[in-house]
């Protein structure tokens, strides 16, 4: 989400929807995905939401940062952003599926679960994604 008040709100909303949804859930074993499926649902949401209100927030933001000037904190923070801001330009199926992967340390077979798509899709995305990632990132 970028904002931890965000971040916050998204966990907030995704406890109230699973709580009141709990009896929906079939088989326990399964409720790692199902709740995956509502925080990924949630955050879409929000995404949604913010996107609306904050367009010229976001190139502030950017601006401000650039300005930065302690080399190896700036060296740092502008790989960081890079990524980022290479990780937003995936497609949405894409940027899941490196999220669940690297950020929230899914394996294949759960993103696959979670998605409700074929392993190999999930390979396949996840393998162009690092491809994009590989050619818009100096390292």
């Amino acid at each position: 989400m970028r904002n931890e008040n965000d971040a916050l709100d998204v966990l907030h909303d995704t406890i109230y929807r699973s709580y009141i949804s709990i009896k929906k859930l079939k088989n326990p074993e399964f409720f790692n995905t199902w709740i995956t499926r509502i925080v990924i649902n949630c955050s879409l949401n929000a995404l949604r939401i913010k996107k609306k209100i904050n367009d010229n927030e976001e190139k502030i933001l950017n601006e401000d940062i650039k300005d930065i000037n302690v080399e190896n904190i700036e060296e740092s923070i502008i790989s960081g952003i890079d990524l980022m801001e290479s990780i937003e330009r995936l497609a949405f199926n894409e940027k899941t599926i490196v999220i669940l992967k690297y950020f929230q340390d899914f394996t294949i077979a759960q993103i696959s679960e979670v998605l409700s798509c074929p392993i190999g899709t999930v390979k396949t995305r996840l393998n162009k994604a690092l491809k994009f990632l590989r050619t818009n990132i100096e390292i």
